[in-house]
């Protein structure tokens, strides 16, 4: 007797099989254990910056793009998938973008996002690019080395964040 067929599963769509992802929480800007916040900047602005292990790209704010006069490339649509599973549609980056936290520069690329809370979350692609990383996360601290320097970021905590005036913020 011949075995009937497997019935064939529809396959997901090839363009994309790995979407993008970001955490529910970093697009909130909720300051979870498994993110550290920093107060950066980028050109003379202050931002907020979430370094997230649960996000894979860097993403920046879609309202703090023209308030930073940065030019947007158009980029083949990347799907981000949200912690809540509803998917967000990318259709642009930000290339080579000059960010400074604590004294270090750091050149990363930025998807334009609609996130709320921080301005920018920095994920495993920024991640990857450090290399080796020490994170501890009951000091809010991170080492590595970076251009052959050894750097230590100190995380923010909610009161050193509420001590901002809102100037200082914008």
């Amino acid at each position: 007797p011949n075995p009937q067929p497997e019935p064939e599963t529809p396959t997901p769509d090839p363009i994309d099989p790995y979407p993008a992802q970001i955490s529910f929480n970093s697009l909130a800007g909720n300051v979870t254990p498994e993110t550290l916040r920093f107060m950066g900047t980028i050109g003379n602005h202050h931002v907020v910056l979430l370094v997230d292990g649960g996000s894979t790209q860097n993403f920046i704010q879609h309202q703090l793009v023209s308030q930073l006069s940065l030019t947007p490339r158009t980029t083949t649509p990347l799907r981000v998938m949200v912690g809540n599973s509803q998917q967000l549609e990318c259709t642009s980056v930000c290339e080579s973008v000059s960010v400074t936290i604590q004294a270090t520069q750091f050149i990363v690329d930025l998807h334009v996002l609609p996130i709320a809370g921080a301005n920018v979350v920095v994920g495993v692609q920024w991640l990857k690019s450090l290399g080796p990383v020490l994170t501890d996360y009951n000091s809010l601290r991170m080492k590595f080395f970076h251009a052959g320097t050894f750097v230590e970021l100190q995380g923010d905590t909610e009161t050193t964040l509420n001590s901002l005036s809102s100037s200082q913020f914008h």
